[in-house]
């Protein structure tokens, strides 16, 4: 991809490109961290064929979307300010980037499970192809549309390429388990993407950008009060 973009945007862009590569990185390094705790348990709850327990994933993954976009808000309204007094105003450009990257958070929060259940059940050649069909594709979209694409663009067909093969693997998935929270899922990552897209396009100004945080701050609070019970119980057992 950075050859693509060097190619065809110059080395300049090629350096906003990269620079928000770094904070994708860093965002993926992050969601490792919880993925290091909660694979064992899929892994044995998929071995055992418990797969009603999987769902009780359901209550950490929900809060983790609600602390994704809370965080997420933070990333759209004000990542711009943040990396230009990081870098002294140079790679300000990239911010638009980082809020796109930033989306991969909520697809890792439920793709690692889904990924999990495949390897048992011995789907490895199925989770092969669906990456490197869609990554050939994605190559091909790329190459073939390039003259009336952005770096932003590019971007958003690589961030999309993660979704449509999570789509596929869930598919597959919902052959032996229903996994109750992937419409949670799609409801944080198309509003994390909304909220993006109209701040881009018609900046919605600082008392709205205040608003949304509050109110998403306010369903993240009642959410692990509601739940603390659960989410306890299930620290204590990972």
């Amino acid at each position: 991809d950075k050859f693509i973009i060097q190619k065809y945007f110059g080395f300049y862009n090629t350096g906003i490109y990269g620079h928000s590569q770094s904070y994708s990185n860093l965002f993926s390094q992050i969601l490792k961290a919880y993925l290091r705790v909660i694979t064992p348990v899929v892994t044995k709850d998929s071995t055992d064929r418990h797969y009603e327990n999987l769902n009780k994933i359901n209550i950490t993954t929900n809060l983790l979307n609600k602390v994704a976009l809370f965080f997420g808000l933070f990333i759209i309204f004000y990542c711009e300010y943040f990396i230009s007094f990081l870098t002294f105003g140079k790679f300000s450009e990239s911010s638009s980037l980082v809020a796109v990257w930033y989306s991969l958070v909520f697809i890792g929060l439920i793709s690692n499970t889904i990924m999990t259940i495949l390897i048992v059940k011995k789907y490895s050649k199925f989770l092969m192809h669906t990456q490197i069909y869609l990554t050939f594709l994605v190559i091909f979209c790329i190459f073939y549309f390039i003259n009336h694409l952005s770096i932003l663009s590019i971007v958003y067909i690589l961030v999309s390429r993660n979704f449509f093969v999570l789509m596929l693997r869930y598919l597959k998935t919902t052959e032996f388990v229903k996994i109750n929270y992937f419409l949670n899922f799609l409801k944080y990552f198309f509003l994390y993407h909304l909220i993006f897209l109209i701040n881009l396009n018609f900046n919605i100004g600082l008392y709205l950008e205040i608003i949304l945080i509050i109110i998403s701050g306010i369903d993240l609070y009642l959410y692990f009060i509601n739940k603390r019970k659960e989410i306890n119980y299930l620290i204590k057992n990972v």
